[in-house]
């Protein structure tokens, strides 16, 4: 094992987006994933490669990068989380946007996300193949969540701070 001297490693001044550092996280392919308030970075061992927003529709909603971690069972993709929404990161930095908020997010299984924002509750399918996604199922809730917990197959359980509530995604 070769160490690198932590002032080798990270340069924040000429190396980060921003010296405001939100997130850091270690991919499954082993790059360090580092969000900050003006944008992505991700770090190799060697250099950093920095991700912007653009005006791109298929650009990250955000620069300012609240939560970065990696899909399971796409260990290569990485959900991008930033105040006006989250994204799926792919491996070439295209990017697909999931939702338009800033609420909670949670994987349920291979191919459906659970999202709450804005007072609506989104299940999201992704075609990975062709890289779309489709809102299979919508409704208003009235409640404010603060934790999403998959419970079996086919439902999950939201949990606010005087309320517990099941939702079935059939």
């Amino acid at each position: 094992d070769h160490h690198l001297p932590a002032s080798d490693f990270l340069r924040v001044e000429t190396d980060l987006s921003s010296r405001q550092v939100h997130t850091l996280r270690e991919g499954a392919d082993g790059y360090m994933w580092i969000g900050t308030e003006r944008g992505l970075n991700r770090f190799d061992g060697h250099r950093y490669l920095q991700v912007f927003a653009t005006a791109d529709t298929c650009s990250l909603q955000n620069n300012d990068i609240l939560d970065v971690q990696p899909v399971s069972g796409h260990s290569d993709v990485m959900i991008v989380r930033t105040y006006y929404g989250a994204n799926l990161l792919f491996p070439d930095f295209s990017s697909m946007m999931l939702n338009q908020s800033s609420g909670l997010l949670r994987q349920f299984n291979d191919s459906l996300f659970i999202s709450f924002s804005d007072e609506r509750l989104s299940v999201i399918c992704i075609d990975w193949e062709h890289r779309t996604r489709r809102v299979v199922r919508e409704r208003p809730i009235s409640a404010s969540f603060i934790s999403l917990q998959v419970h079996y197959d086919s439902c999950f359980w939201a949990i606010g701070n005087n309320s517990a509530e099941m939702f079935d995604i059939q």
